[in-house]
């Protein structure tokens, strides 16, 4: 199978699981038509979907000795011991249990390793209550080197006071001469398992192994090297009073940086001499498996392994004694994958890893591609660097590590990547997460303004020079955008998004000499400003643009055409729909004249009218527009822009046919045309999150109220992450949701969705948005037998509606109607009109 079938197998699997079994079949059949091997690989999906239960989101609870006991067990020291130390068989019928201890009583067995136990212990002085995890060397196994690292574990935990690290109670001696520790009682769960029993997601992982972090680096201020960090050793605690934390045990071959002669030969050279694996292998970074120096940078291998671990659900290949220069597969490439998508993902276990029986699940919430995704770029980077086999090359200390584990959660630049113009922009761009669509924006308007000159020079005589020269001008518009990222207020990472529109709205008079340069500038900061949804500045820029363009060139040039419709998309966006379908009947006429009808901008500029007649009612004008546009679309040779004028252009007739009343056939529609988003760009792209709303209003429309939820529910999820409160595009999907929620009668969740919807629109100066919003809340109150709240909501909403004439009548009649219901319930019939 090819990566392109798989893509459409499984974006066709997203979309049918939202289908009843009935319409599933049609909806593969048309999807797949003529290609039944197609099919029953997404039917066989399907199966082993609802086959598996939820196992993953309800995961099987521990043992319940184990959430009582394992929560306080830290095995006594490196001692070679299994990762997860268990309970052994014999604990209660161990000797020491009731004895007394110093002034502690032996209440149970907490954990055991090679070298001692430690016990549940509690105060038996009388003095005070109080329990202790009690580490005690075993009998018959106190040889000097074991007393002497007893001893010192004891003098680390001495120098060390942090929320982070467990807090030593006391020490002693034992009536037979033998050392013992007394620890508070840490009540978590080891690192790894707790994240995997609370299905943590990439962010929570990232939060808890900043934690960890701190603590090593705490204790690598104090001058003690761990030597032993794994999840055994890092116990989560959480009592639901505090939020999760985390807990650094089990000091036992730790090694103080300031007093070398206080643990004696290193690790390399007591295992030469014992036999004694003083060490965990998966764990270890490469100079202690070779018995080399060991600094700081050992514990940050061993964070890195741990990092790994924790992004991944696998570790990678333990260290060599003698490093393998080619280091551990990068963890975007070795991520679990579910056994249905291995074809698609390639092995479930890269010849780097270890069997799958050393893994725990990944993060929650994420499917082997968004894993992956999410993990390319900084996080692999970040990881590969803490486990550089050279201790030179690692990050300096735990610091640095968690310092670019932070600027990564925060969208800032890390260190360990090169500092380059290009990625400093990427993060900059990450870090505001409306600037993702913005960016992406100004892609697309400069490489479409470079295509529209191309489609241009095409039927020009000297097609070539033209080409050039418009890809020449395009340059300068970017040279000019990217000098705002290299210049002026302070660092990029302190700077604002607006600061760089603003900055660069004053500076876009410096190009009044290149008019091409300028209109270009000027529409591109316009449409940035649109995509944030500042209409007014918006509006200002893109109109100057357009004069520009006026004074400059001739009235049927396709770059004027290109500022028309520009202008027009924004008064679409911002509900004035008369002025927009004028402007983009301008622009299609002149694209017409000049370019195909499989030409991008004359399929576009045709989808676009046909979306604002429909707005206006004009239903059989926009049907007849949608449809050319479709077919222009399926004309397309490039992948991409073929799939994606598809996806538009159908939900435009599955809208029209909705109108009518014909909803299978909408449904049917809308349903190819969230396939082709999801196959093209993945779930968490704005494009599939649109489609996903279209997909659910049509379903609500033929009244499959449960399943148009899912949909509505699942496009607001993606415009909630991608898109800040008060963004255009989430107002609208907190809206659809709204409606949603109150169709199936969940009017308490549906009203906090129509506030906010109704807060943004009113802020966005949207009015028939503003009247939509407002009729969905007054008709949830009358509903709720709350007419006299209702009435104003509904008033309002009916006067908006008739401020704006040339919108769908059909929208001011439903608004009279409402009203007048409202009114009757209270006995004051609506005043004809």
């Amino acid at each position: 199978m090819t990566p392109d079938r798989w893509r459409a197998v499984d974006a066709a699997f997203d979309a049918a699981l939202g289908l009843d079994p009935a319409a599933r079949a049609a909806f593969l059949g048309d999807t797949f038509a003529g290609d039944p091997a197609l099919v029953a690989e997404v039917e066989a999906l399907l199966g082993a979907h609802e086959g598996a239960g939820a196992f993953l989101e309800s995961p099987p609870q521990l043992a319940a000795f184990l959430a009582e006991s394992s929560a306080f067990a830290h095995p006594a020291s490196g001692d070679g011991a299994a990762d997860e130390g268990t309970p052994a068989e014999d604990d209660a019928a161990d000797p020491l249990l009731g004895r007394r201890v110093g002034p502690y009583r032996l209440a149970g067995v907490l954990g055991r390793g090679g070298m001692g136990a430690v016990y549940l212990a509690e105060r038996a002085d009388g003095a005070f209550r109080q329990r202790v995890a009690l580490k005690l060397v075993r009998d018959g196994l106190a040889s000097p080197d074991a007393l002497r690292r007893f001893r010192q574990e004891r003098s680390v935990l001495a120098r060390l006071d942090h929320a982070g690290i467990a807090r030593l109670v006391d020490g002693g001696v034992t009536d037979g001469g033998l050392p013992f520790l007394a620890m508070e009682v840490v009540a978590g769960e080891p690192l790894t398992r707790y994240a995997e029993r609370h299905a943590l997601g990439v962010d929570a992982r990232l939060g808890l192994f900043l934690q960890v972090c701190e603590a090593v680096a705490y204790a690598h201020r104090h001058l003690v090297v761990h030597r032993d960090l794994k999840p055994s050793n890092i116990l989560v605690a959480d009592d639901e009073r505090a939020a999760p934390h985390v807990k650094l045990l089990d000091f036992g071959i730790a090694k103080l940086l300031d007093d070398p002669d206080a643990d004696g030969p290193d690790v390399g050279d007591l295992h030469t001499r014992t036999g004694a694996q003083m060490m965990t292998p998966a764990y270890a970074a490469p100079e202690q498996i070779a018995g080399g120096a060991v600094t700081t940078a050992t514990d940050v291998y061993a964070l890195g392994v741990l990092l790994y671990e924790l992004l991944t659900g696998r570790r990678p290949a333990p260290a060599r004694a003698t490093p393998d220069e080619t280091g551990p597969a990068r963890p975007s490439a070795a991520v679990l994958t579910r056994p249905s998508a291995a074809t698609r993902f390639g092995p479930a276990r890269p010849a780097s890893a270890p069997p799958a029986a050393g893994t725990l699940p990944p993060p929650a919430g994420t499917d082997a591609l968004r894993l992956r995704r999410r993990l390319a770029g900084d996080l692999d980077t970040i990881c590969l660097k803490a486990l550089q086999a050279a201790p030179e090359r690692r990050y300096p200390s735990a610091d640095a590590l968690a310092g670019d584990v932070r600027r990564h959660l925060a969208g800032l630049p890390v260190h360990a990547r090169p500092d380059t113009a290009g990625y400093r922009l990427r993060s900059f761009v990450r870090r505001h997460r409306v600037g993702v669509a913005a960016f992406a924006l100004v892609c697309a308007s400069v490489v479409g303004g470079a295509g529209a000159a191309l489609y241009q020079a095409r039927v020009a005589t000297t097609a070539r020079v033209r080409a050039e020269t418009e890809v020449l001008k395009a340059s300068t518009a970017v040279s000019f955008l990217e000098s705002l990222f290299a210049q002026g207020e302070g660092r990029l990472e302190d700077r604002t998004a607006r600061s760089l529109l603003d900055q660069g709205e004053r500076r876009a008079a410096e190009l009044r000499d290149d008019p091409d340069a300028h209109a270009r500038v000027l529409g591109l900061l316009g449409g940035i400003y649109r995509t944030t949804g500042d209409f007014g500045p918006a509006e200002r820029l893109l109109r100057a643009a357009l004069a520009v363009r006026e004074r400059a060139l001739s009235p049927g040039d396709l770059l004027l055409a290109d500022a028309r419709f520009d202008l027009g998309y924004l008064l679409d966006e911002a509900d004035r729909l008369a002025e927009a379908d004028s402007l983009y009947r301008l622009a299609l006429d002149a694209r017409r004249a000049r370019l195909d009808a499989a030409d991008g901008p004359v399929v576009f500029g045709t989808f676009s009218r046909a979306h604002a007649l429909l707005r206006r009612g004009r239903t059989a004008e926009a049907e007849g527009l949608f449809r050319a546009s479709l077919e222009g679309a399926e004309r397309m040779t490039e992948p991409e822009e073929r799939d994606s004028h598809t996806s538009n252009a159908l939900q435009g007739v599955a809208a029209t046919l909705a109108r009518r009343g014909e909803f299978a056939e909408a449904e049917a529609l809308a349903a190819r045309a969230l396939a082709l988003m999801l196959a093209r760009y993945g779930p968490d792209d704005a494009a599939s999150g649109a489609a996903w709303l279209h997909y659910g209003r049509r379903l609500r429309d033929a009244g499959h109220l449960a399943r148009a939820d899912t949909a509505l529910r699942r496009g607001q999820a993606t415009f909630e992450r991608l898109f800040p409160a008060g963004h255009p595009w989430r107002a609208g999907a907190d809206f659809e949701r709204g409606v949603s929620l109150r169709r199936l009668g969940r009017a308490a969740d549906a009203r906090p969705y129509l506030e906010r919807a109704l807060s943004a629109e009113r802020a966005l100066g949207r009015g028939p948005r503003v009247a939509a919003a407002l009729g969905e809340l007054g008709g949830l109150l009358a509903d709720a037998g709350r007419p006299a709240d209702a009435e104003p909501l509904l008033r309002e909403a009916l006067a908006l509606r008739e401020r704006y004439p040339d919108y769908d009548p059909a929208l001011l009649a439903a608004a009279r109607r409402a009203l007048a219901a409202c009114r009757g319930a209270l006995g004051r019939p609506l005043s004809p009109r």
